[in-house]
């Protein structure tokens, strides 16, 4: 699997809800947010990071 895929799966899906039942939370996302908009991480692949990246940081430079 490619490091971005691996990436997600570690993660887990953004939309939190229902949770598994206690003791069943396989991911970073199922253990440690607080909800599907604050959740512990976030993923993007490179042409959503590069996007993402200029709403934040417009005076940061990325180059592939």
């Amino acid at each position: 699997m490619r490091v971005s895929g691996d990436v997600r799966r570690i993660l887990g899906s953004s939309r939190l809800f229902p949770l598994p039942e206690e003791g069943q939370f396989s991911t970073l996302r199922q253990r440690y947010a607080l909800s599907d908009v604050r959740n512990v991480a976030h993923a993007s692949d490179a042409d959503a990071a590069q996007r993402e990246l200029a709403l934040f940081e417009p005076l940061i430079i990325v180059s592939r």
